[in-house]
C-alpha cells in the first residue's frame, strides 16, 4: 500500500555493489539454508524448551493488521508507521508524515492497541514515536481462603513507549534504532525497564529482493514489586505488629529478546525491473524468527497490490512440522508436546492454525487494513488498522 523505494543506484555505488555481490549471495544462501532447515526439521523434537522463561511476552504480539495478515512475515516489508514495532529501519521507506492506529480484540477479551507516528526530517533522516498498550480486562481477586473471589477486581496492563530514528545510509541500505520504556503491571505490582531495537533494510539489487533484519527487546531484566508483597509480622509476646515486617522476594526475568531475518521478493512490479508493472505488485515474504523464550519460528506470506489502491494478503506462521497425538507423545518421551502452529495436524492433514488473511484499501491520504488470523484453540482474531499520510 505504501510507496516502494525505486531508487537508481548512483554510478559511484555501482562498483561497490559488484564488490559486495559475493557477500549478498552468501547472505541469501545462508537465509535459504535457514529457511530450509526450519521447513525440513521437526522443531518440536527437543528435550528442553525455552517456553515461559521471559517477562513481557506481549512484546511478541503482531502489531498492525497488514503485518498480521501476512502471518508476521513483515520485517522485510515494513514500510509504514507500524514498522517501529518490527524493524525501525523501515521508517526510511515511509516517505512522508504518517500516523498509524491499530487495535485488536484478542482471545479472552484481551485488548491490544498501537499508535505510531513517523516524521521525515529530510530525504535521509526519519524520527518516530510509538505506543503499545495491552489490557487484560477485569479479573476477580481470589485467595487461598477465598477461592471464589473477594468481590474485588484487578487488571493486567502492559505499556511500551518508544522513540525511533532511521537513516538512509545509501540508496540501498537503511539502518534504524528504537529506544523504549517497558512497563508491566499486575494488580498493584509493577515491573519496568528500558530496552532498544535495531534494524536494517537492504535492497540487494539481486532478483528484486530486499533483506530485512532486526533485533528487538535488547535490554535489562524486569522484576515485579509492589505493596502486596509485604508480609505483616507480629511480636508473639506483645501481639504488636513489627515495624517494617517482611516481604516476599520475586525473581528477575529477561525480556523476550528476538532476532528476525526476512526476505521480500517482488515477483511482479515493485522493485522488479524485469517484470515492471504500474498497476500490479506481487510480493513473496518469508521470515525466520528466533526468540529467547521459544523455538525458532517461520512465517511466510504474500501481498498483492493493485494500483496502490487495493491489496489482498495471506500468510502462515508455524514452528512445528506436525502435531503429535497424545499417544505418540507417551510412546516417545523425547518429544516436546508443545507445538504452536504446525504444518500438519495430528491426522496428517494441512493445519489451518496460524493461517491469516487480510485486505487493505488506500484512498488519498487514508489507508485501512483488516486481518483475520486463526489462533487454533484460541479461535479467530480480528485486527483493524488505520493510517493517515500527510
Amino acid at each position: 500500500m505504501m510507496r516502494d523505494r525505486k531508487r537508481k543506484i548512483p554510478s559511484v555505488c555501482k562498483g561497490s555493489i559488484h564488490q559486495v555481490s559475493d557477500v549478498i549471495f552468501d547472505k541469501m544462501r545462508g537465509m535459504g539454508l535457514l529457511l530450509f532447515l526450519m521447513l525440513s526439521s521437526p522443531l518440536q523434537s527437543q528435550d528442553v524448551t525455552k517456553v515461559a522463561t521471559t517477562i513481557g511476552t506481549f512484546l511478541k504480539l503482531d502489531v498492525g493488521a497488514r503485518a498480521a495478515s501476512v502471518g508476521g512475515a513483515f520485517v522485510a516489508l515494513a514500510n509504514d508507521a507500524t514498522t517501529m514495532a518490527w524493524n525501525p529501519a523501515g521508517m526510511a521507506s515511509v516517505g512522508r508524515n504518517s500516523l498509524a492506529v491499530s487495535h485488536s480484540r484478542l482471545y479472552a477479551d484481551i485488548s491490544h492497541f498501537y499508535i505510531g507516528y513517523v516524521q521525515p526530517l529530510n530525504g535521509s533522516n526519519y524520527v518516530g514515536i510509538s505506543l503499545i498498550y495491552l489490557n487484560s480486562g477485569e479479573m476477580e481477586v481470589t485467595t487461598v481462603e477465598f477461592d471464589e473471589g473477594l468481590g474485588e477486581y484487578f487488571i493486567v496492563s502492559d505499556l511500551v513507549l518508544g522513540i525511533s530514528y532511521a537513516r538512509n545510509m545509501t540508496d540501498f541500505l537503511s539502518l534504524g534504532v528504537t529506544i523504549k520504556y517497558i512497563r508491566e503491571q499486575i494488580y498493584r505490582e509493577v515491573a519496568q525497564t528500558f530496552a532498544f531495537d535495531i534494524g536494517s533494510y537492504f535492497i540487494t539489487g539481486v532478483a528484486a529482493t530486499i533483506l530485512g533484519m532486526s533485533i528487538t527487546n535488547f535490554g535489562g531484566e524486569m522484576k515485579l514489586d509492589g505493596p502486596d508483597l509485604e508480609i505483616p509480622l507480629e511480636n508473639t509476646t506483645t501481639g504488636l505488629e513489627i515495624e517494617g515486617g517482611s516481604r516476599y522476594s520475586t525473581e528477575k526475568w529477561p525480556l523476550p529478546l528476538t532476532f528476525r531475518m526476512g526476505i521480500r521478493t517482488d515477483l511482479l512490479g515493485g522493485i522488479n525491473e524485469t517484470r515492471i508493472s504500474r498497476d500490479h505488485r506481487l510480493s513473496f515474504l518469508a521470515n525466520a524468527s528466533d526468540p529467547l523464550d521459544h523455538t525458532m519460528r517461520l512465517s511466510v506470506g504474500m501481498e498483492y497490490e493493485w494500483r496502490k489502491i487495493l491489496s489482498v494478503r495471506m500468510g502462515k506462521k508455524y514452528n512445528g512440522w506436525r502435531r503429535y497425538t497424545f499417544a505418540e507423545y507417551q510412546d516417545d518421551d523425547q518429544q516436546n508436546a508443545y507445538v504452536e502452529y504446525p504444518v500438519y495436524n495430528e491426522n496428517g492433514k494441512l493445519s489451518l492454525e496460524g493461517l491469516a488473511f487480510g485486505a487493505g484499501i488506500h484512498y488519498g491520504f487514508l489507508q485501512f487494513d483488516y486481518a483475520l488470523v486463526n489462533f487454533g484453540l484460541l479461535d479467530f482474531v480480528h485486527q483493524l488498522s488505520l493510517q493517515i499520510q500527510f
